[in-house]
């Protein structure tokens, strides 16, 4: 296989991703580990797509996942995953896009501060280790700065760094201390050693077999995807049970509207008898008494007048009443008919879904279709519950130095600052003789 590739368009690339989402991972994959041949490959990928593209966006939908959007490369618009997972960390361009929090971390919104706007200029790998260097280059008033993401990929130790131009760490996903390294804020990043490794499969990606280079990218993605979990076929049932008396209470109560419009309806004929005895109707008066001479016999009914309103005016009511109640009528007859459709159609439902005879999965999509909550095995619902973040007792700030610090929000704020957001070594500080908050510089 020719490892250099082809040179294809951004527009080709992005189609071949997207479709590559379509394939299917093999159903007996393992949890993937990148080794050292197959990141260098990924990295080469990287660098011809997205260098010279200018970072637009960067999230942490997950506690061990890093996005990273940017604009203007080969690729155009690319969505770059760095996926820190304790067993199988990964690197790759996405196509999904992933639920953010509504609050950054802080170790995400250092990045942000950093590496917002700034230009990708280079993206390598160390050869025979799985460490990715991702170089960028931002304007600023103080001239260009020089930024730097070493993103080590190895299972059960990653780690995110972020340093400047002479490579001291401004940031960390967590701290290296080990007998060869001493990593951490402050201190200046060094590689680790090489180890003497035995000899690697020469075949590279061997959990996707056949395999191009185009749908790389959208083969490791499809990898990463949560494993549909099986539905609850008596959960659905007790959903459709639901939904089914929710939609009879509701025809009912239709049907109770258009008893009442048909009611005041009424007041069509009895303004016509009113108009026969208008001459009779004298102001103040709350009813009066006329003959129906439509019917036989000697038939009288009681027509409720409004005393404050002249006799005509009383007319006009009537009348006014009961062309508004007609359409009503036909609004309401309309909604009656769609109601019981509904109805209708969630009975149908019922019957498939206790037959037993159409696949689940299916029955789950039309499930879907009809708005009623689908459930797994497990109980959880496939549209996850909004949390809201919980409110924090500080005000974090950044040094000029990238030192985060942490202000008390008010006096019943501080003492869960200093004992429960402060370490042992880290600096306190209070303003000596005045009242005010807690400072605590990590």
């Amino acid at each position: 296989m020719n490892m250099r590739g082809p040179q294809l368009s951004a527009s080709h690339h992005r189609r071949r991703w997207r479709d590559a989402l379509k394939l299917k991972a093999p159903h007996d994959k393992t949890t993937m580990n990148l080794n050292s041949g197959e990141l260098a490959l990924i990295c080469r990928l990287l660098d011809q797509a997205l260098v010279g593209g200018v970072v637009q966006k960067i999230h942490q939908p997950q506690p061990s996942v890093f996005v990273i959007e940017s604009y203007g490369g080969n690729s155009g618009r690319a969505r770059l995953h760095i996926d820190l997972s304790q067993g199988a960390p990964l690197l790759y361009l996405a196509v999904r896009k992933l639920k953010n929090p509504q609050e950054p971390t802080a170790f995400c919104a250092l990045l942000r501060k950093h590496l917002t706007s700034g230009r990708i200029r280079s993206i390598d790998s160390r050869q025979g280790d799985r460490i990715c260097f991702i170089q960028f280059e931002k304007m600023t008033e103080s001239g260009i700065q020089q930024r730097r993401l070493v993103i080590e990929l190895i299972p059960g130790y990653p780690v995110l760094f972020l340093a400047d131009k002479d490579d001291k760490i401004l940031a960390a996903t967590h701290s290296v201390r080990n007998q060869h390294r001493n990593l951490g804020r402050g201190d200046t990043y060094s590689l680790p050693p090489l180890e003497d490794r035995p000899p690697q499969d020469s075949s590279i990606f061997k959990e996707f077999p056949g395999w191009t280079e185009e749908e790389l990218f959208g083969r490791i993605e499809e990898s990463t995807a949560p494993k549909r979990q099986p539905y609850d076929r008596s959960a659905l049932v007790r959903e459709v049970t639901r939904a089914l008396k929710r939609q009879r209470k509701k025809i009912a109560k239709i049907e109770v509207d258009l008893r009442r419009l048909e009611d005041q309806e009424l007041g069509g004929d009895q303004g016509e008898l009113l108009k026969s005895a208008l001459a009779a109707v004298q102001p103040g008066m709350t009813e009066i008494k006329v003959r129906d001479w439509g019917k036989e016999g000697e038939v009288w009914q009681t027509i409720p007048l409004d005393p404050s309103l002249s006799p005509q005016d009383n007319l006009e009511r009537m009348f006014r009443k009961a062309k508004k109640a007609n359409r009503g009528q036909a609004t309401a007859r309309q909604r009656l008919e769609e109601q019981r459709e509904i109805l209708r159609t969630l009975s149908k439902f019922e019957e498939q879904l206790l037959a037993k005879d159409d696949d689940l999965e299916q029955l789950v999509r039309r499930a879907k279709k009809l708005g009623l909550k689908v459930e797994t095995t497990q109980g959880t619902p496939t549209k996850p519950k909004i949390t809201q973040p919980r409110r924090q007792p500080y005000k974090t700030f950044w040094s000029h130095d990238g030192l985060e610090i942490r202000v008390g929000r008010s006096s019943s704020d501080n003492d869960e600052v200093t004992f429960k957001h402060c370490k042992g070594n880290e600096w306190w500080f209070h303003a000596d003789g005045y009242a005010g908050s807690h400072v605590v510089v990590k």
